[in-house]
């Protein structure tokens, strides 16, 4: 279900994931590659994460469809 505004994660880690045949495709673009060029990849159904609010308050979440597809997309940057 769609969130209601920014969400913010400082220092996420990744407690728990969907299993494996849970994993869904998404076809993904990204504004580091080249426009027009197009991604096909799995993604996890959902993701358990760990992180801070801005304040420093941490919080454990589980994320579901495309706040899950979003949130792995931007971790990938992390990494």
């Amino acid at each position: 279900s769609p969130l209601p505004g920014p969400l913010v994660l400082v220092n996420p880690r990744v407690l728990a994931r969907s299993p494996e045949e849970q994993m869904r495709p998404w076809r993904e673009v990204c504004l580091v590659l080249p426009p027009g060029l197009e991604v096909d990849l799995l993604r996890d159904a959902w993701v358990t994460v760990e992180s801070a609010d801005s304040a420093g308050r941490r919080s454990t979440r589980t994320l579901r469809g495309e706040p899950a597809r979003a949130f792995q997309h931007e971790y990938d940057h992390l990494r």
